[in-house]
């Protein structure tokens, strides 16, 4: 797979993509069953540090699986989700998780107050400005 490290200035602790987040496969099936056109493949990703967790999935065109075994279907898959698997991890590795976390209030108004925040983001589609909410 790949290496990432994500440094947390506010902890002070260098996470490392490999022994910080487990993937599991949990999918690699041909679909549709009747007229196959690709496989589908899926992976759990969690973080270990905060029990964060998503899934991941995506296709790999029968074009190029033509020859390969399961392992090599799921390694062009994961070259498909690695990405956004990195952007994920980057974004969220050192953030606690709020399943399980006990919040007064007075927390979830300052929650509320920072997500009721415009953002104003650059599209990458459109090349324009638009809008997005926390």
């Amino acid at each position: 797979m790949c290496v990432q490290r994500y440094n947390n200035t506010t902890r002070g602790k260098t996470m490392e993509f490999e022994s910080d987040v487990d993937i599991r496969v949990v999918r690699c099936n041909i679909y549709p069953i009747q007229d196959p056109q690709f496989y589908v493949v899926a992976f759990d990703v969690k973080c270990k540090t905060n029990n964060r967790s998503k899934y991941f999935e995506t296709t790999v065109p029968m074009s190029l699986s033509n020859g390969k075994d399961d392992l090599d279907i799921v390694k062009l898959g994961w070259k498909n989700v690695k990405r956004g698997v990195n952007d994920w991890f980057d974004r969220l590795a050192c953030k606690r998780s709020l399943i399980g976390a006990t919040l007064n209030s007075a927390a979830l108004e300052e929650y509320d107050k920072v997500r009721r925040q415009r953002v104003d983001t650059v599209c990458p589609f459109k090349n324009e400005t638009t809008n997005h909410r926390l």
